[in-house]
Order: C-alpha cells, then sequence, then structure tokens
C-alpha cells in the first residue's frame, strides 16, 4: 500500500512539474520587454522570435542606448513566418513615440511592390510604407527602425565563422536626431571574420546619412527625413555588402587556382 502511494505522489509530482515546464516554455514567444524612455514615458515593445529549420540562430548584446540586439545567420538558413503576434499583425507604430518597426516577418507573402521616392513621403503612414517596400524589396534589410529620435537598418552582413564557414552577420546601423552614427554587431563577432571594419563604416555613414540628420532644422526627424535616412543607411550597407561578396570571391578564386 506504502508503495502505490509513493507512485501516485509521484505521478503528481512529475505532472506539476511537466505543466511548470510547458508555461516557462509558451511565456518565451511574445515576451515583452518594458522599457523607460527619457524618464518620462515607458514603451511597451513587442520582441518577436522566428522559428525556423534550416541553420538559423538570432542573438545578440543588448545596446546601451537602443536596447536591441544584432544577431547571426547562417547563409543555408530559410525563413518562416514568426509565431509573434504582433509580426503577423504587420508592422508596429508606437502612437506615443511615432516610433515604426517592420521586420520580414511583417511582410512575409507581400509581392515587393515599386519602392517609393523618399522625397515624396511627408506622414507616418507614408514612412510605414516606404519602410515595407524597402523591407520586402531587398533581402538583405532584416529589420527597420525608426522614430523622431533615431533611425536603425539591420543588414546582412558577410562574414565567415573562424574564418572558413560563410555565414551572414546581421549588424545594426543607426544615425541620430543629432547626426551621431552606432554600428552594433553582436558581442560573439569576434569569431567572425568579415571584410568590413566598423570605422570605415562609420565613416561613410557619417558623410551620407549624419550629413542629413544634422541638416535638420528640427532637433526631432520628420518622416521625410526618416526615409531619406533609412535610404542612405541602406545604400552604404548595400555598397559595403557588394563590395565584401566580390572581395571574398576574388579570394575564393585565386585559393583554387592556387591549389590547382
Amino acid at each position: 500500500m506504502d508503495t502505490i502511494k509513493r507512485l501516485g505522489a509521484f505521478s503528481l509530482a512529475l505532472g506539476a512539474f511537466a505543466s511548470a515546464q510547458g508555461a516557462s516554455a509558451a511565456g518565451i514567444v511574445g515576451q515583452v520587454d518594458v522599457r523607460a524612455e527619457s524618464g518620462l514615458n515607458a514603451r511597451v515593445v513587442q520582441a518577436t522570435s522566428t522559428v525556423d529549420g534550416g541553420l538559423r540562430t538570432e542573438a545578440g548584446p543588448s545596446n546601451a542606448r537602443s536596447g536591441e540586439s544584432s544577431g547571426t545567420e547562417a547563409s543555408t538558413a530559410t525563413t518562416t513566418p514568426a509565431t509573434d503576434e504582433g509580426v503577423a499583425a504587420g508592422a508596429s507604430v508606437s502612437a506615443k513615440s511615432g516610433t515604426v518597426v517592420v521586420t520580414k516577418g511583417d511582410v512575409e507573402g507581400e509581392e515587393p511592390s515599386e519602392t517609393l521616392d523618399p522625397m515624396e513621403v511627408s506622414a507616418t503612414a507614408d514612412f510605414e510604407a516606404y519602410a515595407r517596400s524597402v523591407v520586402a524589396s531587398d533581402d538583405n534589410v532584416l529589420k527597420i527602425e525608426s522614430g523622431p529620435e533615431k533611425v536603425s537598418v539591420w543588414y546582412r552582413e558577410p562574414a565567415k565563422f573562424i574564418g572558413i564557414v560563410p555565414v551572414t552577420v546581421s549588424t545594426r546601423a543607426t544615425v541620430y536626431a543629432g547626426g551621431e552614427i552606432e554600428i552594433d554587431r553582436p558581442w560573439w563577432a569576434a569569431l567572425f571574420v568579415t571584410g568590413e571594419n566598423t570605422e570605415d563604416i562609420e565613416t561613410d555613414l557619417t558623410a551620407t546619412a549624419g550629413a542629413i540628420a544634422r541638416t535638420e532644422a528640427s532637433a526631432a526627424l520628420s518622416s521625410n527625413a526618416q526615409a531619406r535616412l533609412v535610404n542612405a543607411l541602406r545604400a552604404v550597407l548595400e555598397a559595403r555588402h557588394e563590395a565584401s561578396v566580390e572581395a571574398s570571391t576574388s579570394t575564393g578564386a585565386r585559393d583554387a587556382s592556387s591549389v590547382e
């Protein structure tokens, strides 16, 4: 009888543990990150995660100023829609801060439309349409987050894990309203060999996106300025991406010929 009672108690404990584990796992998807901005208002940003069957990881250090993280993705990865509710509903817009966030998941399944002219953007709705067209039409643009204070673009950067395995690192380029440029990569980026130097990218962006931000009459970036900044950030990152791919291809060809 004692043995039966012990087995029953063990079964109940095992069931409770399994339920707790399930609740913990469920809490991973759709977690909410609450952060204070300027010590006055708090905004809630829906954290998103992508689940796919390919070779892909997304992680990175939190940045002290922007609270975002960069990631890395293997070049053979496949992409599936994010399970996060905010992504499925489309690009998110914060009514308080005027921040627009567009990810690959937001435009999943959409036919790439003709990219709007950034000079024609004059309102938040225009900017959201512009940002969506950029993310949908450029495979290397992973995410755009923009508001009156700063504009950020996440872009795939070619790299090699320990100098051998081809991957792409998600590099975030940010320009602030005052013209300051910031490049953010994962803390473990030291394990990856990239063809681009952070200082060189910052120099190019300072001369382009930084100049646009500094010439704004207002301390807050207008929708038009944000669109022009996205265009400038993307142009530099795209040029750097193509240069890295070309350099890697040339190096590979030389190595192959030397082996022969």
